[in-house]
């Protein structure tokens, strides 16, 4: 269902990037962190 979704890492990665700039992790994982470094 995942791959469906996001069928590349690049994919899943924005949308997690996205979530925490909208603050959505922090309501769901308090104490995450994301890691928003660029290696390319």
């Amino acid at each position: 269902m995942i791959r469906r979704e996001f069928p590349t890492g690049a994919d899943f990665n924005s949308f997690l990037r996205k979530m925490d700039q909208e603050k959505v992790m922090r309501q769901i994982i308090r104490n995450h962190i994301v890691d928003i470094s660029n290696p390319n």
